[in-house]
């Protein structure tokens, strides 16, 4: 069942580890919707900045989203809030994030 109103997900995604078998479900469940995917990159802080920029490449590799859909964020350090709090303004607002 498709929400008429529903112009996105957020997924959020521990950068430091692996997709999980649960996470390769919900990817399924998202392509065949043709949802629109806002994947948040948890835990930024816990990686060296070469790390993060290694870690963020395989993971939208791997989950194939585009660059423009994956953001890196740490609740502790507040990289990256503020472009998901804008990045979701943009979903509710209808615009592409």
């Amino acid at each position: 069942m498709r929400r008429e109103q529903l112009r996105g997900v957020v997924w959020l995604l521990d950068i430091r580890h692996p997709p999980s078998a649960d996470d390769r479900v919900m990817q399924d469940v998202l392509v065949q919707g043709e949802i629109h995917v806002l994947a948040a990159l948890t835990k930024a802080d816990k990686l060296s900045a070469a790390q993060r920029r290694a870690r963020e490449r395989e993971l939208r590799e791997e989950l194939e989203l585009p660059e423009d859909q994956v953001l890196v964020t740490s609740a502790k350090t507040g990289e990256g809030i503020v472009e998901l709090q804008e990045a979701i303004g943009g979903l509710i607002s209808g615009a592409t994030a």
